[in-house]
């Protein structure tokens, strides 16, 4: 779709790329509307296509996610689709013992990490990426990062 509602107003997809593309506006960062269902949508910004907006999917209940967590795997997968990347959420791998967050490509995955991991959680999966030959990359949420004293538990999950 290529208009969307945005503050009880018509925009267009190419308008609001020109507008990110330009640093005068984040991805993603105003919630958009579709003008007919009234449903959430988002910004695809493509270097190969035009612009256009698409339904943001839900996952049920954010499959007993946070909000952070939820909101920030979309944004991350909105990026990378624009910069190219075929980004599928909730990939299982090692034959279901292990699902990604985000997988970008057949061999890099994107982990968001919003709620305490133990290392030894990090580090089996860690080793079910790595076994998979899977480059995996993890963006911790701000429990983790924005605190004034970060726990020497994160400290070792940041190594």
């Amino acid at each position: 779709m290529y208009a969307a509602m945005l503050n009880k107003k018509l925009v267009l997809a190419v308008n609001e790329a020109y507008l990110v593309r330009n640093n005068k506006k984040q991805l993603n960062g105003q919630h958009y509307y579709c003008p007919h269902c009234k449903k959430r949508v988002i910004l695809i910004v493509s270097q190969q296509k035009s612009a256009f907006f698409k339904h943001l999917n839900h996952y049920g209940n954010f499959m007993g996610e946070k909000e952070e967590h939820h909101s920030s795997k979309m944004a991350l997968k909105a990026a990378l689709t624009a910069a190219g990347f075929n980004a599928q959420v909730e990939v299982p791998l090692a034959a279901g013992q292990i699902r990604a967050d985000i997988l970008a490509s057949s061999n890099l995955a994107f982990e968001i990490q919003c709620a305490p991991l133990s290392k030894a959680e990090y580090n089996h999966r860690h080793a079910l990426y790595k076994k998979e030959n899977v480059k995996d990359i993890w963006i911790v949420g701000k429990r983790h990062f924005l605190r004034q004293k970060i726990k020497k538990n994160t400290i070792d999950f940041l190594s």
